[in-house]
This record gives structure tokens, sequence and C-alpha cells, in this order.
């Protein structure tokens, strides 16, 4: 693995964690603030512990027989996930728009990615679609859309890895985090360093 790829896997672990425990911290003010029903982790393990026996679905996750470890394998699954939606980020803004995070972009993402719990996770654990098997469906669909909140402000921070992959040639702040249609005009622009046009 090359000096900037390791960089960048160590950059989207270290987001991936800091971002899915920000959100836990976050869910924990709310469950004390507004009285928000906690996660249950452990129903997310004991639905992750049925996949190697070939068993993604449930009539309803709560009825299914427990599994030894599920809290544990829940929490574990849940940080992974974290860094696999950390990975899919870096790599949209990074390799896709040739851009670093911005606010616009952390916020589209975000609620992009409801599609996995409205669409996937919550039929396989016989929540139905968008949670409309639940008791109140509307405040589950809000939960879901509530959790990423306090990530969106985080999106505009600096990455060093992006600045030391490139020590010599440094990024201006004005050109850093930007939208990359608007920085591809500016960086038209700025006087080529030889021709001087």
């Amino acid at each position: 693995m090359t000096e900037p790829t390791a960089r960048y896997v160590i950059e989207i672990i270290v987001i991936g964690i800091v971002a899915t425990l920000v959100t836990d911290v976050w869910q924990r003010l709310l469950q004390a603030i507004a009285g928000v029903p906690a996660a249950r982790w452990g129903l997310i393990g004991r639905w992750v512990a049925g996949f190697p026996r070939g068993v993604f679905v449930h009539q309803s996750i709560a009825a299914a027989k427990s599994v030894r470890g599920e809290l544990a394998l829940g929490w574990a699954f849940h940080y992974a996930i974290g860094i696999a939606w950390a990975a899919l980020y870096v790599a949209i803004m990074r390799f896709g728009l040739g851009s670093g995070p911005t606010l616009i972009s952390a916020v589209a993402v975000s609620l992009a990615l409801l599609v996995a719990p409205w669409f996937v996770m919550q039929p396989a654990l016989g929540m139905g679609f968008m949670a409309s098997r639940m008791p109140k469906p509307a405040a589950a669909r809000a939960m879901s859309v509530l959790r990423p909140i306090p990530l969106r402000p985080l999106a505009g921070l600096p990455c060093p890895s992006r600045r030391a992959s490139h020590p010599s040639t440094p990024l201006p702040r004005t050109l850093a985090f930007r939208d990359p249609f608007e920085r591809r005009r500016m960086l038209r622009m700025t006087p080529h360093p030889v021709l001087g046009r």
C-alpha cells in the first residue's frame, strides 16, 4: 500500500469512527432531552448473526431467538457501517467530484443514505418499508433524518491528508473546500506558473 493510499485509509477510518461516535452522543442527548428511545443495537447484532446462515429477513427481529454476543456484534456492525459510509463519501467527493467535503454535499449524501435504513434494514427487521409497521412510523422516520444532524457542520473541516499528499503545492485556503465547479473557474483565472497566462 502506497503512502497516499495509506493516508486515505486512515482518514476514512478516523472519519467513520468519529462521525459515528458524534451521532451516538447526539442520540443520547435526544434521549435525555426529548425522551427518544435508545437504539437497540442488540437487535441489529441478532440480525447480523443470521447472515452466515442465510437469514436476512425476519417477520419481527424482536421475536427472533437471541444470540450470544449480539450486543457487541451490533455495536461493531454499527461502527463498521459508519466507516463504510465515510469511505463512500470520501470516494464521491475526492475521486468523483474532485472536491473536499462541503456542507451541501454532506446534507445531500446523508439524505441519500436514508435509502439503506428505510428500504433495506427496516423491512429486513420486520418493521416495514420506511418503518410503516412500527407503532409510530412518522417518529421513526423523523429519527432517521435527525440522527446525522450533528455531522453536517463538521463536513467542512479541512482534511490534513489531502494537503499532506501534495506538500510541494499547498492549496490556498480560498480554494480548499469550495464547490468543484466554482473551484475550476477560479483555477482557470489563475496565471500559469510558466506561461504567465
